[in-house]
């Protein structure tokens, strides 16, 4: 913003113009020169401020009426006074003339006429042989920085010896001064020179402005910027000021993009560690890289760190907040060393870091990769996998869901029990890793890749099957039926099971040795002819096929060549075996005659050999039609 000082509002005096009559022999006045009032020919102004710039001019004659113009550099009338006063403010910026002109008659003069082409008045008129020259001057008081282009400075404070701040500015004025005042814009001090100096300011936070200027300074220490002029005519503020804190040296506490122990690896070229801190001063600021015997390796070029800069190892960095310049050398203790010929202080804490080397190396298995598992049998199902190559100081096997990208497990022996988990594929890979790492089971491995781990160069997948026999039950018949076979009547039973896997499904009826007498992969037996005995009935729910046939032991081996489980039940089905075997007559005959219709009785005794006396019927059937006409419930009837 430019501001300049205003002078005092003048009247304007108005000359009347009189109309005058031409004389015999008269003339306009010439030879005649024009100044300020003060006798200047050449006046400084500030052009476009929105303040008057209001100066009063004279000639060296005042023997008749005289007007004035003002021009450009090209005598190009802009503006026509017959004042003595005139106001300067709202021409265009740019060098200005002021010309007088003596004259008879009216004025004729007109805007945009070049003062020297033309009449200025009726009757006659002559321009004074000079101008006064207005100078547009416009302070620009610009940008302004330190001379190592930063806006902010730290000194110490109570620091005996000179501490002098070199200034630039983009500003091309001629006249310039640097103003120094408190966070409050209370001015304290200014120079003409581009330097201040910050030795004897006692602590706290100041600024440093810039500011151009025309006319004389007029800069009073303990007002503020905004309570006077700073300058006799006008002045330009900079567009920005420069902060200065003079205080003690704070490191803060150190941090860093990995936290407090950063883990890298050594052939990382692209994600350096970042390092800032907290609560420290605006001095500058150093990060130092030294072992863990805090001995100084070297001073970072900036907050940053590559871990392929560093050999494998432990290390630490620390941070100092400083004035001056560092004075501690490569092998220098840190803690111990003095920091800087100013003030100095060390982060309250130091960034360990960790460059590490790994290699996943590649994996192998107690079985064959892409083997089928069993699971949900209540069998352990143990899987061993074992790496080879590894590089680290670390090393987990992760198991994870090939579907969903899920971390299932982990183990650091490579021992996983898969009984546990649902069908489905799964992966295991190895990590090798520098640093520890809190796996969660339920989140994508991706979540827990660090900056310094290498994944295994291979996988092993494994597809886990979980066979599910669940129940059987028959269909449409009692649970427990007592089958009469042997009668040359279908004894057909129908089973089903509420297996919940899309495995092959089977059936086993088996005796009471638990050897396979019927297989049945519909669910479908017809137990005619099977005999006496009680057989039970077990469903099988499989993968692969079945090894075991009629005449198999239950107990003998594996049932099939891949995932089995039997059904959490059986059915017991008790068979009776009919016999009629042979009848005859009680006297062992087979034929017999009889008088019937004679009033005597006809009884004949039948015996037989079957066996099942309770339950034993004679059928007499008529030869004749071949149908049965009687059934004998006794064995001596009356014919």
């Amino acid at each position: 913003m430019i501001r300049k000082f205003s002078m005092v509002t003048f009247g304007v005096l108005l000359f009347s113009l009189l109309s005058l009559q031409a004389q015999n022999g008269g003339s306009c006045l010439r030879n005649i020169r024009v100044s300020t009032w003060s006798g200047l020919s050449s006046i400084d102004i500030c052009q476009g401020d929105g303040t008057n710039d209001i100066y009063r001019f004279r000639t060296s004659s005042q023997a008749m009426l005289f007007a004035y113009l003002i021009t450009d550099e090209n005598d190009i009338i802009l503006g026509i006074s017959t004042s003595q006063y005139i106001n300067l403010e709202g021409y265009p910026q740019g060098a200005l003339r002021v010309y007088a002109f003596s004259y008879m008659g009216s004025v004729t003069a007109q805007i945009g006429q070049h003062a020297f082409s033309g009449n200025l008045a009726s009757i006659c008129s002559a321009l004074t042989i000079n101008f006064v020259a207005v100078n547009s001057v416009n302070p620009d008081g610009g940008q302004i920085a330190f001379t190592d282009g930063a806006v902010s400075a730290f000194r110490c404070v109570n620091n005996t010896d000179p501490s002098i701040l070199h200034l630039q500015t983009t500003s091309l004025a001629n006249a310039y001064a640097y103003v120094l005042t408190n966070d409050d814009d209370l001015i304290i001090d200014y120079s003409l020179t581009p330097n201040v100096d910050a030795s004897m300011l006692q602590g706290g936070l100041y600024r440093i402005y810039g500011l151009a200027y025309a006319g004389n300074l007029s800069i009073i220490p303990g007002n503020t910027l905004q309570q006077s002029p700073l300058a006799s005519l006008c002045y330009s503020l900079s567009e920005n000021y420069l902060s200065l804190e003079i205080g003690q040296a704070n490191a803060g506490i150190l941090t860093s993009s990995g936290g407090a122990t950063v883990s890298a690896c050594q052939n990382d070229l692209n994600n350096p560690i970042a390092f800032s801190s907290i609560g420290a001063s605006s001095a500058a600021y150093a990060y130092i890289l030294t072992d863990t015997a805090n001995q100084v390796i070297t001073t970072l070029n900036g907050p940053n760190l590559l871990p392929a800069n560093l050999p494998q190892g432990h290390f630490r960095v620390w941070g100092v907040s400083y004035s001056g310049n560092l004075t501690f050398q490569v092998n220098d203790i840190i803690t111990s060393t003095t920091l800087s010929d100013e003030c100095a202080d060390l982060s309250d804490n130091f960034i360990t870091v960790i460059i590490a080397v790994v290699d996943g190396g590649t994996l192998s298995a107690s079985v064959s990769n892409n083997s089928i598992i069993c699971v949900g049998d209540n069998s352990a199902d143990q899987v061993t996998v074992q790496a080879q190559g590894q590089i680290g100081p670390l090393y987990t096997f992760v198991l994870i869901d090939a579907a969903s990208q899920l971390i299932l497990d982990v183990s650091t022996t490579g021992v996983f029990n898969l009984n546990q988990f649902p069908a489905g594929t799964v992966r295991i890979q190895g990590m090798a890793h520098a640093l520890p790492v809190n796996f969660q089971t339920g989140q994508p491995l991706s979540a827990f890749m660090g900056s310094c781990v290498d994944m295994s160069d291979n996988a092993i997948a494994l597809e886990l099957i979980n066979t599910d026999g669940g129940i059987i039950e028959l269909n449409n018949a009692a649970q427990s039926p007592t089958l009469c076979t042997g009668d040359n009547i279908p004894d057909i039973l129908t089973f089903s099971n509420t297996s919940v896997t899309t495995s092959q499904y089977a059936y086993l009826a088996v005796d009471a040795a638990n050897s396979i007498v019927a297989i049945s992969q519909s669910g479908t037996f017809d137990f005619e002819g099977a005999g006496n005995g009680n057989l039970r009935v077990w469903g099988i729910a499989f993968h692969g096929a079945l090894l075991v046939q009629q005449g198999s032991s239950l107990d003998a081996g594996p049932l099939a060549s891949s995932c089995y489980q039997l059904s959490e039940n059986v059915i017991n089905i008790q068979l009776k075996k009919t016999k009629g075997g042979q009848i005859a007559f009680i006297d062992g005959s087979t034929t017999t005659s009889r008088c019937t219709g004679d009033g005597n009785a006809d009884v004949l005794s039948l015996v037989h050999n079957s066996g099942f006396a309770p339950n034993y019927a004679f059928v007499l059937i008529d030869e004749n039609s071949a149908s049965a006409s009687e059934i004998l419930s006794g064995a001596i009837q009356d014919w």
